[in-house]
């Protein structure tokens, strides 16, 4: 028993593509190590020390940065145990080894959130770095962490710490997805249900489901068009936002059609400034200064196999070149929901007017019956099956949600919170379990990390 503690846990071993990947991206470590080295030579020159704190370090590779660079002290956290051994024997290969508590270089294993109310860590850092930055942007909590860690571990005073990254951007646009046909003329449409979201209106398969998903739009351009021009959607000084920001938050955004024909999609990605020399993006190719995009002149692709972008179904509705579409972003920090500002498919309240069927619904049926043949007056037959089955399906949902709250309240009491903490305690020790299981529990028991 005492030998399997020893081994990391199937869990744990899935991460190790994504990290192998990330060390393999040249640019992304070029602009990190020259963000850091600028970072600490300018933090020296206004403050004679330079203390750098990274949040989830994995194998290190930004803490040997910092070091090489000439921190004076550089300190990382990072939950898991075995990416921490394998950190520090990465730090001993490269002759710069971790050392005891307290030391100038060391890596903590213990959560962000234990790092957030480690006494000895408090006020001490001049410089914070970080990547946590996934395909939506949000996902890994950049701007939570952000927020609460220059309150808990920067150093006070006139000169300003400094964030690698400094500010995260968000850019979003409509598209039209489509698997394309092998083989010169077999067309494979039918089967858009189950890849995204099909453009017949309510047969929205698999895509309808919530949330976002990633797609490698470089590698599957031939799966997809443009619909509109870029819009930036997000933008946020992350060595400015404060508690107040940590809310949910809604966003409207007008979207620029630029060619008639379905919408079934929007896409987004991101810009992450880490200073005025370098910014990493996953513009694709499509929009790099294309379509309304601009691309900082400072700009460096980050490798496709760590960061694709993120999609979510839109729609489907019929667009013309020239008009606008609203949307509505909503997210709270952490994740990202769009909607269409105007109703469409199973949504479409009973009395719609006519005037938006004529606009949205009639010439994508036209469309799909003259270039798929498919009949409309079968699409408006199964529309009202389906939506009677996405009632059942909410019903169901609202009943497991009854339920789960009943159970909370049955079981979860105010007084229990000590106790949850015990258990979650524990089970980061489980090691068959990887410890950011915790990450996914949380919410599940108190609503989202953020509030």
């Amino acid at each position: 028993a005492r030998e399997r503690r020893q081994l990391p846990s199937f869990a744990a071993l899935r991460h190790c593509p994504m990290c192998l990947a990330q060390l393999r991206d040249d640019v992304r470590n070029a602009g990190y190590a020259g963000a850091l080295q600028r970072a600490v030579q300018k933090t020296k020159e206004s403050c004679k020390q330079a203390s750098v704190f990274e949040i989830g370090s994995g194998t290190g590779v930004l803490l040997l940065m910092a070091r090489a660079a000439g921190a004076d002290r550089v300190v990382g956290c990072e939950v898991d145990p075995h990416v921490c051994a394998l950190a520090a024997r990465v730090a001993e290969d490269n002759q710069m080894p971790f050392g005891a508590v307290g030391s100038p270089f060391e890596l903590v294993q213990q959560s962000y959130q234990a790092a957030l109310q480690n006494e000895r860590l408090r006020g001490q850092f001049n410089i914070l770095v970080a990547e946590l930055m996934d395909d939506a942007g949000l996902g890994e909590q950049l701007w939570p962490f952000f927020v609460l860690a220059r309150r808990a571990l920067m150093v006070e005073g006139p000169e300003r710490p400094i964030l690698l990254p400094r500010r995260l951007s968000l850019f979003a646009a409509l598209v039209s997805v489509e698997i394309a046909a092998v083989a010169g003329d077999v067309k494979l449409w039918p089967l858009d249900p189950f890849w995204f979201c099909g453009a017949i209106p309510n047969m929205d398969g698999v895509g309808r489901r919530p949330g976002n998903a990633s797609l490698d739009l470089d590698a599957c351009e031939d799966h997809w068009a443009v619909a509109s021009e870029v819009v930036e959607v997000l933008s946020v000084d992350l060595s400015e936002a404060g508690l107040e920001t940590l809310r949910d938050q809604a966003v409207e955004v007008t979207f620029s059609c630029v060619r008639d024909g379905f919408v079934n999609g929007v896409v987004w990605f991101w810009h992450a400034e880490l200073d005025e020399e370098f910014t990493l993006v996953t513009t694709p190719r499509r929009f790099w200064n294309c379509h309304g995009h601009r691309v900082p002149p400072t700009a460096g692709r980050g490798s496709r196999h760590c960061w694709k972008q993120a999609t979510q179904a839109l729609g489907p509705i019929w667009v013309r070149r020239g008009e606008n579409v609203a949307a509505h972003l909503r997210h709270n920090t952490i994740s990202l929901s769009w909607v269409l500002a105007e109703p469409c498919g199973s949504m479409m309240p009973q009395g719609q007017t006519e005037a938006w069927q004529q606009k949205r619904l009639v010439p994508l049926l036209e469309w799909l019956g003259e270039h798929r043949g498919v009949r409309p007056e079968l699409v408006v037959e199964l529309a009202e099956l389906l939506k009677a089955w996405f009632q059942s399906v909410h019903a169901q949902d609202r009943c497991l949600n009854e339920l789960a709250m009943r159970v909370h309240e049955e079981n979860l009491g105010t007084s229990d919170v000590e106790a949850v903490l015990d258990l979650l305690s524990r089970l980061g020790q489980n090691p068959d379990l990887h410890p950011s299981v915790a990450n996914h529990i949380l919410p599940l028991l108190f609503g989202s990390l953020t509030a």
